[in-house]
């Protein structure tokens, strides 16, 4: 449960950098007028790739953490 935990935050995270990154490029580009600020549900779901990759990411971390622990035990 600890490890799905960790996984789970870790997407949020990334989910958060992503929405963050575009909340930004929209925001500078309203600044400079060349696009009228607004969040789209069609963002909202692109900001799920960050999502799946941070998770993802964290969960081959916590896998091969776990297979180099198996690896050292049966060396012994």
């Amino acid at each position: 449960m600890k490890d799905f935990l960790e996984i789970i935050k870790s997407g949020l995270l990334g989910y958060a950098a992503f929405f963050s990154t575009l909340i930004i490029a929209k925001l500078l580009a309203s600044l400079l007028g060349t696009l009228y600020f607004r969040v789209e549900i069609g963002d909202l779901t692109l900001c799920i790739i960050g999502f799946v990759l941070a998770a993802l990411i964290r969960l081959l971390e916590m896998f091969r953490q776990k297979k180099e622990v198996q690896t050292s035990q049966g060396q012994r």
